[in-house]
């Protein structure tokens, strides 16, 4: 019929319903998906500071102790030194001996380095966390409650 083909023409979508709740629904669903994304930190281990070595390739080099959790490569990272924070950015370099490797569980000793900063000193306390993304929902759930 005209109408649909005019919807195609458009790249309109047409969609059709046996039931209001399935119509608000998928409305409910759709705006879900234009909301923007909500992330949260997760902490997921945090090593100290011993000892600092020098590289040609990647100037400073932290060597840690993992104390809890784990460090992975490509995580976020706040340093902080005497309770202020020095530093937060990510984790580019994990070595462990002279393996790169993606993570390093606690009590391990392992290497790390950024591509941002290089002022590392003993006794940093080094904070490593993710960014995961919190599930988006709409207040006022009245749709769902008189579903039921």
């Amino acid at each position: 019929n005209e109408a649909r083909r005019a919807a195609q023409d458009e790249h309109v979508e047409i969609r059709s319903y046996d039931v209001i709740y399935e119509v608000i629904d998928d409305i409910r669903r759709a705006m879900i998906g234009m909301l923007d994304p909500i992330y949260e930190e997760q902490a997921i281990g945090e090593a100290e500071v011993l000892q600092i070595f020098e590289s040609s390739r990647l100037g400073a080099i932290a060597g840690c102790r993992v104390t809890s959790g784990r460090l992975a490569r490509g995580a976020r990272i706040e340093v902080t030194r005497n309770g202020d924070q020095v530093f937060d950015g990510e984790l580019s370099s994990l070595r462990r001996f002279e393996n790169d490797v993606a993570t390093v569980e606690a009590p391990q000793e392992c290497g790390i380095a950024t591509d941002d900063f290089n002022g590392w000193e003993p006794g940093d306390t080094i904070n490593a966390y993710q960014e995961v993304e919190i599930e988006r929902s709409l207040s006022g759930q009245a749709a769902e409650s008189s579903s039921s």
